[in-house]
């Protein structure tokens, strides 16, 4: 068996945490989940992954404004709603964090190189694509103001993850697999 990285273990157990608040009932499960979710971007935040953080936040945005209108319209309890976009938002902050702030490394030394491993290599592959794009688009005059200033950045990573997918799809097909 495989020792575990201190960092690693320590969000892992914070995960498990977090998906045991299913079994709490009243305030407590509310602030827990507002805690973690706090915890989760200030420390995205802090470890430079502000602007993913901030995507997050308007994806969450979005997505709030999807269910709280299709439970108006199936005339669901806002409570359980609630409960249901908490528990979303706090969990996908958490693997978020996880998913930016762990190298492979430190996943492979715990469970061995697997798909797992190398689905983290391609997220921090895909993460310094990001930060490249927004650097070449800095230089070239483009601040991000706001949200309607992200879709240049957003359309130009999209672009360049379809060419990354053709080219890794291509390198798959050469090797044999199907």
């Amino acid at each position: 068996m495989h020792r575990c990285p201190s960092r690693l273990c320590a969000k892992l157990l914070w995960l498990a945490a977090l998906l045991t608040t299913v079994f709490v009932e009243g305030r407590t499960y509310y602030a827990v989940l507002v805690f973690s979710a706090l915890l989760s971007l200030m420390l995205l935040f802090r470890s430079r992954h502000g602007w993913t953080a901030l995507l997050l936040l308007l994806g969450f945005g979005s997505m709030a404004s999807a269910i709280v209108a299709v439970d108006y319209a199936l005339g669901t309890d806002y409570i359980a709603a609630a409960r249901r976009l908490l528990y979303t938002v706090a969990s996908a902050l958490l693997l978020a964090y996880i998913a930016l702030t762990t190298r492979a490394s430190e996943l492979e030394a715990l469970v061995g190189r697997s798909m797992v491993t190398q689905a983290f290599v391609f997220i921090g592959t895909l993460r310094r694509e990001f930060l490249s794009i927004r650097e070449t688009m800095a230089a070239r005059g483009h601040l991000i103001h706001g949200p309607r200033s992200l879709v240049p950045l957003l359309t130009a990573f999209l672009v360049c993850l379809l060419d990354r997918m053709e080219i890794l799809e291509d390198s798959l097909k050469a090797r044999g697999a199907e």
